[in-house]
């Protein structure tokens, strides 16, 4: 019993001493990260070589969710939802995460409120299910801001969010249809919405049933859009 215990802790030490602040997850190419640390900087912080999936974990049940940033070489994030404590996300969560292409909020349902910079430049990143962000009242400026490979994204989880701030999905240069069905609640939305969507060729905004103010830059740039439908409350 001893001798087979002893290479297993080896490995774990081994794995850790090369990541610094990150432990052993379950899975091959899973690391963890504990959240209570504080912000993570991937540039400082750099992950261990060969790990391709974060789950944030947050034992010590910390509210507040810190900023997540530069992971370049990370595909896969998971936000552990065995801990649901997480009532608010700082600025910069999961900002320039160069190879992230899939996302798990499922650990945010009890967030009420998102900082900047919420999946900023997250070049590799097609699709996003934001349906765990249902308790979601705000969102905070460069809200899925410059993800230049997103094609698709769902807003039916923010249903009862109703302020969007700056640069919301201003950038997304491969997007070429949107609907906002979710956001019925939403009452105000930012500069610079939907702004240099170069690939954008149709807007359905129905969804945005009770907004009553967007801000300046409105689509600007957006050099293939053919068609835009606006709900008509007459």
């Amino acid at each position: 019993m001893k001798s087979s215990k002893f290479p297993v802790t080896l490995l774990h030490l081994k794995f850790n001493n090369m990541g610094g602040v990150y432990s052993k997850g379950t899975a091959p190419g899973e690391i963890c990260y504990d959240i209570s640390k504080g912000d993570l900087d991937g540039s400082k912080d750099k992950p261990p070589k060969g790990a391709t999936t974060l789950r944030l974990v947050n034992p010590k049940g910390v509210t507040k969710m810190p900023g997540i940033r530069h992971l370049e070489h990370i595909t896969r994030v998971i936000v552990d939802d065995s801990y649901r404590a997480c009532t608010s996300v700082g600025n910069d969560f999961l900002r320039h995460c160069s190879s992230l292409n899939f996302v798990k909020l499922d650990g945010l349902s009890s967030c009420t409120r998102i900082g900047n910079f919420f999946l900023y430049w997250c070049s590799s990143l097609q699709s996003v299910k934001l349906d765990a962000l249902s308790n979601c009242t705000r969102v905070g400026d460069s809200f899925l801001c410059r993800c230049s490979s997103l094609e698709s994204v769902k807003f039916d989880g923010l249903r009862n969010c109703t302020r969007v701030g700056n640069d919301f999905l201003c950038g997304c240069r491969s997007l070429q249809t949107v609907t906002f069905d979710g956001l019925s609640n939403c009452i105000n939305v930012g500069d610079s919405f939907l702004c240099r969507c170069t690939s954008l060729q149709s807007v359905e905004l129905n969804g945005l049933s009770n907004c009553i103010k967007v801000g300046n830059w409105f689509l600007e740039g957006c050099s293939a859009l053919r068609q835009i439908v606006v709900v008509d409350n007459t």
